[in-house]
């Protein structure tokens, strides 16, 4: 059986002093109402001027989190309690939400009822202020004991604060200084790649100022010709945290290319976490030339010294001959045919001699070939990645066209870099001597289905060649270079033609030339085998 609204007031600490004529004037400005289980009475932040008194169920008094999602229990009212009491005193937000969590009877007092009675029995309404009163004080007193208790721990933590701000103050100027003076370049970005430490080498090298390149990502640092394996590869070594090292093509702002030596590892903090990534890296484009250079000048030596040797021993057997074409000739004169004879026979022994030096010589000088599998259009894309950054084609476009059908083939490294070599020194030089400002070089791989076949072109948009030029090209002693010796089209040839493969050259005066190199995808047991043979024929000889 339900209670008298009466016999509830009692029970309320704010109503528990009043008589029973107090209690019936207060019943008269309360209102009584029933709520179901889930109804809420009032909202988190919402305004309202009720005050509730629970005469039978429960209500449970929740907070929801900063990010509004879950939902935090402060406190369960039950029969007797009340809540919503500031609402009597002033016009502000509601603290939390109150839902009926059961059936629920609640009285409630309305901020204008509350007024009303203020007017008609002050007693009463004296009374309810002094408990409320009372309970702000409380309250207050609670707040100002946890306030200062906060202030307390503020100081503390300000101090600490205080403390850590100088010794990371201390830390950055001694790294600050570390980077300012490191011969290298130091790129400092967030996990994004966001670039926001670039040191003075990096501006002096790339030609970016720190304001140009803050804020940016580090990908405008990599140029767009660089192999897409590399980048592929400096990602997967930073998302299982470990540290490349690798040769990486870089991009000054003005468009240049340059060959950087990398290393690019994570910055790692707290609980493994990842701050930001550090990129060092240093400019080995000149020390590659360098290298290039120094591999070309011993050739040139061993060249040079094999050709002193050459011209003894050739000098040697012509000095015979010559001798003996003096006596022959004196010996015609007194006509002594045993005489004439002995001295025909040396000069014939002499150049039997020398046909053997020569051929000794171009047996040693034979090249020896190693045929392995070869990803061709990674091969190429590598190379070229080296040869653009070079100083011969800085004014000159190298583009590239490959066909994602061809895979492996069964190749020469080393003949296959000698002919692409050759062919874009000869279409730099082409494009360089023509003074060119729109000089392309492109480079296209084709996968021919029905012959089994790949196609390997170089054009350029130079000069072009006469129809005797294209004539005499891949003979002996052809050039087109004032300071030539004819061999790079040779050299092409020759190791095209151990490859099964040919060449063929496509060219017009004031229109371009093309080399079209064609080589089969496979070699067959055969073909191996004869290059066994060959190599063990070179040994014999």
């Amino acid at each position: 059986m339900d209670r008298p609204t009466k016999e509830v007031l009692k029970l309320v600490p704010l109503f528990s002093k009043f008589d029973d004529e107090s209690l019936e004037k207060l019943e008269s400005f309360i209102e009584e109402k029933t709520y179901r289980d889930g109804d809420i009475l009032f909202r988190e932040n919402s305004f309202g001027d009720t005050f509730y008194i629970i005469k039978k169920g429960c209500v449970e008094i929740i907070k929801e989190d900063e990010e509004g999602r879950e939902k935090v229990t402060l406190a369960m009212r039950r029969s007797g309690d009340f809540f919503g009491e500031m609402a009597l005193l002033e016009n502000s937000p509601r603290f939390a939400t109150a839902r009926v969590s059961s059936d629920s009877q609640v009285l409630e007092l309305s901020k204008a009822a509350f007024i009303s009675l203020l007017y008609e029995v002050p007693i009463v309404a004296f009374e309810i202020m002094g408990v409320l009163a009372s309970r702000l004080r409380q309250s207050d007193i609670q707040a100002i004991k946890d306030l200062k208790e906060k202030n307390v721990s503020l100081e503390k933590i300000s101090k600490e604060l205080e403390d850590s701000n100088r010794r990371l103050n201390r830390t950055k100027k001694f790294l600050e200084r570390i980077i300012s003076v490191s011969p290298d370049i130091v790129v400092v970005t967030d996990k994004n790649g966001v670039i926001y430490i670039f040191n003075q080498v990096a501006r002096d090298i790339y030609g970016y100022t720190y304001d140009e390149i803050r804020g940016k990502n580090m990908d405008v640092l990599i140029s767009p010709n660089c192999p897409t394996e590399t980048k592929v590869s400096i990602d997967n070594h930073l998302k299982k945290n470990e540290t490349y090292h690798g040769e990486v093509l870089g991009a000054r702002k003005n468009g240049d290319e340059f060959i950087q030596e990398l290393t690019a590892c994570n910055i790692i903090g707290a609980n493994d976490k990842t701050l930001g990534i550090l990129y060092l890296s240093r400019d080995i484009t000149e020390s590659k030339e360098l290298e290039r250079q120094a591999q070309t000048l011993d050739r040139m030596a061993a060249r040079g010294q094999m050709a002193g040797e050459v011209a003894h021993e050739l000098n040697n057997y012509i000095s015979v001959l010559s001798g003996n074409l003096e006596l022959l000739t004196f010996d015609l004169e007194c006509v002594s045919n045993e005489s004439i004879e002995k001295k025909m026979n040396a000069m014939r022994t002499a150049t039997e001699r020398m046909t053997m030096f020569t051929n000794g010589l171009m047996s040693f000088a034979q090249p020896q070939y190693e045929f392995t599998d070869v990803e061709l259009n990674k091969f190429l894309e590598a190379e070229l990645a080296f040869l653009r950054p070079q100083k011969r084609f800085r004014k000159i476009r190298i583009t590239s066209d490959f066909d994602e059908r061809i895979e492996i083939i069964n190749a020469d490294p080393a003949g296959l870099q000698q002919i692409l070599y050759n062919l874009l020194n000869n279409a730099a030089d082409a494009l360089n001597n023509a003074n060119r400002d729109d000089g392309n070089i492109d480079v296209t791989t084709r996968f021919l289905d029905e012959e089994n076949s790949i196609e390997f072109s170089v054009s350029d948009n130079g000069p072009g060649m006469s129809p005797e030029e294209k004539e005499r090209a891949f003979k002996q002693s052809f050039t087109t270079k004032s300071s030539g010796h004819g061999f790079g089209l040779i050299t092409i040839k020759n190791v095209t033609k151990v490859h099964k493969g040919t060449v063929k050259l496509e060219s017009e005066k004031g229109m371009g030339t093309k080399f079209i190199i064609k080589l089969p995808i496979t070699r067959t047991a055969s073909d191996r085998a004869s290059v066994e043979s060959d190599k063990e024929l070179q040994k014999t000889n």
